[in-house]
């Protein structure tokens, strides 16, 4: 609250309170100023892209609804943001809980999905690698048990889909795709938490850099490859 002079006649404010007053009523608004409709229109009128970056740690219980929500009110309803993407800081992975957690008979399945990836590459069947690939990620989010992981995914299946395909056409990928998972299932089935997680992370860190790539070559004039890669 601004603070009035001393010897200041009871009532009277300052000059400056009015001038601070008129700065903040010309810099702020209320929410009910900015509409959905209103903004969708602006933002295609300036050809723009909108990203929500959500920083998350240890937000096993929440993180899910509030991705949910978000999903759904501004990808679904009203497509105004294109892309959310969930920052982890140092959460527990769920490839680590996997490796800790894992049984003989689950370690057996994911060497068997790992050997079908395999057979995929080298009879260069696309889509049954794709399958396969999918089919490991799910089984491995399952054995870790990680509520976290599995809800984020599951909220965003439409976009992931979108991209799992996508990448596996591009020359030489699922080779190499396929020794990263290679690493991640001998790491579980090991019962190494800490490699298992490396090597996961070493993997999407891969495919972030593979779907850049994919999205600079199919930008147009003008589109960043960042807009393209949602």
């Amino acid at each position: 609250m601004p603070v009035v002079p001393p010897g200041s006649a009871p009532g009277t404010t300052p000059d400056m309170q009015d001038d601070v007053k008129t700065w903040l009523r010309q810099r702020t608004s209320h929410w009910r100023d900015w509409p959905p409709e209103r903004l969708l229109a602006a933002k295609r009128a300036a050809g723009t892209q909108i990203s929500v970056v959500i920083p998350a740690r240890n937000e096993e219980r929440t993180v899910g609804r509030v991705v949910g929500a978000l999903r759904q009110a501004l990808l679904t309803a009203t497509p105004l943001v294109d892309e959310i993407v969930v920052v982890d800081s140092d959460s527990t992975d769920g490839t680590a809980r996997a490796a800790e957690r894992v049984t003989p008979d689950e370690a057996a399945e994911l060497e068997d999905i790992v050997r079908e990836m395999r057979v995929a590459v080298e009879a260069a069947e696309l889509l049954r690698y794709s399958d396969a690939n999918a089919r490991l990620h799910a089984r491995i989010r399952v054995i870790a048990a990680h509520d976290t992981a599995t809800s984020i995914i599951e909220r965003l299946r439409a976009q992931l889909v979108r991209h799992q395909f996508a990448l596996a056409l591009i020359p030489g990928r699922p080779a190499v795709s396929l020794a990263q998972h290679e690493q991640i299932v001998a790491a579980v089935v090991a019962r190494d938490p800490v490699a298992a997680e490396a090597a996961m992370r070493d993997h999407i860190t891969s495919v972030i850099e593979a779907l850049s790539s994919l999205a600079g070559q199919q930008a147009g004039p003008g589109t960043s490859p960042r807009s393209m890669a949602r």
